[in-house]
């Protein structure tokens, strides 16, 4: 044993011998509560922030280490971010502090330089000797990149202005082996001459097998890519791989403003900078230095686009397949980005995109399609987060005019704003729609985190199923306009304001009028033996209620209506609805549910009443009554007696000798109003269950000595056995079956209804 010891330190000794001159090792730092602590891995630079954070407030990983050049004993490397964990982070990123504190350690990359003054003819891409040219320095970056080295990433690092001219003209998309960047283009006709006529508009820059750092030995240092043609055609910039630009100044010497398309994760820095643009101008547009970034092209399932620094024209979020998200993140704690407007982009739209504007200024958000093309009519998802330090002068639900003239403007788009501690007025502009039922309005507007908010201009537009939420310490000036809902017919607008003001609560607009959302839905069953019946179950939780509004409930029930004699939204106000108020708790254990039963005679039961409504469909909801009059509801619960007999039937589930049969959680039996319901199905955890047995065992004789001690153990095992304590939901588990394959409870994609 002494041996083993004696070994271990030696081989201790000799790593840390071997640890290049200048490295620290590994977690050298012990975290501290309240404070983060930057290791950057070499003796002799240090890196201190002061701040004692509260716990899980937001800390913005600091950029000071941009630039700095170190020689890991193998090569010349370069800051490219921090790893907290096992997660690397980029500058700029924002981590909750924990209680114990945070250890960030600075994440070095081989580096491969480029400075064209450079004279001395024997260029080996080390900063002493760096290569003259880019085209040589970026394809021994590939190279290097596909031998890894250990580095998680590596840099392109500029020591003085360099340009890239980009003149391999081709008509493919594929890179040849030796190619670094490609001048990509189509084809077009003469209609006189039949001669072709090429089209090189878009420039290409290969990605490495790792992520790619952009970067300088001073933030002013320029990268220009130069379209050689003349005249210029280049207006698409494609970044092949991942990247990131920070610690440099991007110039684009091409045709007009340039359409930046990452395909994969991209970041811009802090102290990255758009040369020629500056902020008394910043919608980025002025002359054709200026870029934008646009979704289009992303091929990641999801991707994240880090936009920390820099003046942008615009951003076009989404992508044309539904299988694809995004996240847009601009500005950091420290860095400000300046943009002319956010807009959906001007293609067909599929995709899911957040757009979180947490330290920026934007001249406009346009939450509707750019120009007159129908690429707002697919079914995607945009939400916009609006944080304290963003700026934004206006909301548009319109681009252009003309689009008023197109009938499915905007409606199967889901579009959310979320004002998350925003303060501040904002212009709301509002198109309506020409010659259509089509309402141009938002899904949902939501104000959290003490968020205070001037509407002016026009009021803000829900469309019918629209939410507007508003948290307790949030509110809406008494300047401000109100939301509206709106409703479209054949061109003609009809309003409905927005009048209760109670935080906490969803309010949603049902094409007629406002009410609030509150509770659960619990399913339902039915009675199989005279007196037939079915019931309904629901849960409303009164006291959550009451703290969010700062309201009492004075009463609440269930309202039921025959589903084919429902005309609109079932309300108090529903012609012929049925109102059960819920007195008593569905049991001492659960005092917040409660249950509605429509039964047969209990004098007289018999066939009769149940031949009648066995196939009537029921719709019911819950509702609660506040003392000042106004109503929340649940979502729907609309099922009938046959519906729910053939259920129980196809999972052997009917059992004469219970009254009723259990809830059942299953999304195509429990239709509601807004979303379905997620069941599980469960199975015996045989693993925890067996552990319990083994420990009664080991206690059997020492703690306990008496039958009666047995008996009450055994008593508190069996209960636990009606719990799902002790069994795993089937739904995220796999099971095997004969082949011995392996599958999930529920088809990737499909309703997670459990089965397996």
């Amino acid at each position: 044993m002494k041996q083993k010891t004696t070994s271990f330190f030696l081989v201790l000794i000799l790593f840390v011998s071997l640890l290049p001159a200048g490295i620290t090792s590994a977690a050298s730092l012990s975290p501290v509560g309240g404070r983060i602590l930057y290791d950057t891995g070499f003796t002799g630079l240090t890196l201190t922030d002061e701040t004692v954070y509260a716990q899980g407030a937001e800390v913005g990983l600091l950029d000071d280490l941009r630039g700095n050049v170190k020689n890991d004993g193998s090569f010349d490397v370069t800051f490219y971010g921090w790893c907290i964990g096992d997660i690397t982070y980029q500058p700029g990123d924002r981590i909750a502090m924990t209680a114990e504190g945070l250890v960030a350690t600075a994440v070095w990359v081989r580096g491969i330089f480029v400075d064209p003054l450079y004279t001395g003819g024997d260029s080996d891409g080390s900063v002493a000797k760096p290569y003259t040219d880019v085209d040589q320095a970026y394809l021994a970056l590939i190279q290097a990149a596909a031998y890894s080295y250990g580095y998680e990433a590596i840099s392109l690092y500029l020591l003085s202005d360099t340009e890239w001219v980009v003149d391999k003209y081709t008509l493919s998309t594929a890179y040849a082996a030796d190619d670094t960047a490609i001048l990509y283009g189509n084809t077009t006709y003469d209609p006189e001459t039949g001669e072709p006529i090429y089209n090189y508009y878009n420039i290409r820059i290969r990605g490495a097998a790792v992520p790619v750092l952009f970067t300088a030995a001073d933030d002013n240092i320029i990268l220009q890519f130069t379209d050689p043609q003349s005249p210029k055609l280049v207006y698409y910039h494609i970044m092949s791989g991942e990247f990131v630009m920070d610690g440099i100044s991007l110039r684009m010497d091409t045709k007009q403003v340039t359409r930046f398309l990452p395909i994969k994760n991209g970041t811009f820095g802090p102290r990255f900078s758009v040369y020629g643009v500056n902020t008394t101008a910043f919608n980025g547009s002025s002359g054709k230095y200026g870029i934008y970034v646009d979704m289009a092209s992303q091929s990641m399932t999801h991707i994240k686009v880090r936009m920390y620094g820099g003046i942008f024209a615009f951003v076009y979020p989404g992508n044309g397949s539904a299988a694809r998200s995004a996240e847009i993140i601009l500005g950091t704690p420290y860095s400000r980005v300046y943009l002319n407007f956010i807009a959906p982009g001007n293609r067909n739209i599929n995709s899911t995109d957040v757009m979180d504007l947490y330290h920026c200024k934007a001249n406009r958000i346009i939450i509707g399609g750019i120009d007159t093309l129908g690429n707002m009519t697919y079914s995607n998802t945009q939400t916009y987060i609006l944080r304290p330090n963003a700026e934004v002068s206006a909301i548009y639900d319109y681009y252009s005019t003309a689009s008023a003239n197109n009938a499915t403007y905007c409606q199967n788009a889901s579009r959310s704003l979320i004002f998350d501690g925003y303060s501040g007025s904002i212009a709301w502009y509002h198109l309506g729609l020409n010659n259509t039922d089509v309402a141009n309005g938002v899904n949902r507007i939501e104000l959290k985190n003490n968020a205070t908010i001037t509407f002016t201009h026009t009021n803000p537009r829900l469309k019918t199923g629209g939410v507007f939420h508003m948290e307790s310490g949030s509110s809406l000036t008494a300047e401000s306009l109100l939301p509206v809902g709106l409703v479209n017919t054949n061109g003609t607008e009809t309003v409905y304001p927005y009048t209760e003001v109670l935080t906490g609560i969803d309010y949603t607009f049902n094409g007629s009028i406002w009410y609030g959302i509150c509770g659960n839905t619990l399913g339902s069953s039915i009675r199989v033996k005279t007196p037939y019946g079915i019931r309904f179950g629901f849960e409303i939780d009164e006291a959550d209620i009451e703290n969010k509004t700062g309201l009492t409930v004075t009463r609440k029930g269930v309202l039921m209506i025959p589903q084919t004699i429902l005309n609109g939204d079932l309300c108090h106000t529903t012609s012929s609805v049925l109102e059960i108020e819920a007195t008593l708790p569905l049991s001492a254990n659960n005092p917040n549910q409660f249950t509605a039963c429509l039964v047969d005679s209990i004098s007289n039961p018999g066939v009769g009443w149940l031949e009648t409504w066995a196939n009537v469909s029921f719709a019911t909801r819950g509702y609660a009554v506040l003392s000042n009059g106004a109503v929340l509801y649940t979502d729907y619960v609309i099922n009938s007696i046959q519906n729910i007999w053939d259920i129980l039937e196809a999972r052997s589930g009917i059992s004469d000798s219970d009254d009723w049969s259990a809830f059942l959680d299953v999304p195509v039996q429990n239709q509601t109003g807004v979303t379905n319901l997620v069941s599980r199905a469960y199975y015996p955890e045989a693993y925890s269950l067996l552990s319990k047995l083994e420990t009664l065992r080991k206690s059997l004789g020492k703690d306990l000595t008496t039958a009666a001690a047995i008996r009450s153990e055994l008593g508190k095992l069996f209960a636990a056995c009606t719990d799902l304590g002790l069994y795993g939901d089937y739904y995220l588990q796999p099971y095997a079956t004969g082949n011995g394959n392996l599958y999930f409870g529920a088809n990737s994609g499909a309703n997670p209804i459990g089965g397996g």
